[in-house]
């Protein structure tokens, strides 16, 4: 059996690591592409796909997670797989609410 914290932060782990190489990603780009054009269609593709990338990561976490298969003696693992789920799945919100913005709006 996995600890019980693992399956509660795992998602939200993921999510600020997607975070930080996203806005790393972005900072960088903005930076080393200030005065060319096409530079900065090239970073948008790349946010966009790191955004896809990092949503679909999460989701995938989410059901890999939610999967495992639990010894539920008693109530306390019952609560903590239901506050696994339901922890995964504001992880899966925060990613899809914080990722969006790179297809709308500008890079830098």
């Amino acid at each position: 059996m996995r600890h019980p914290l693992v399956l509660i932060t795992a998602t939200f782990i993921a999510w600020s690591l997607a975070f930080l190489v996203l806005y790393a990603t972005q900072a960088t780009g903005c930076h080393l592409s200030a005065e060319r054009a096409n530079a900065i269609t090239m970073l948008r593709i790349v946010l966009c796909g790191l955004a896809i990338l990092s949503i679909a990561g999460v989701v995938a976490l989410a059901r890999y997670m939610r999967r495992q298969t639990f010894a539920e003696a008693s109530d306390a693992d019952r609560f903590l797989r239901t506050v696994g789920s339901r922890v995964s799945i504001a992880a899966i919100v925060a990613a899809i609410f914080c990722f969006a913005g790179v297809f709308w709006l500008t890079p830098c």
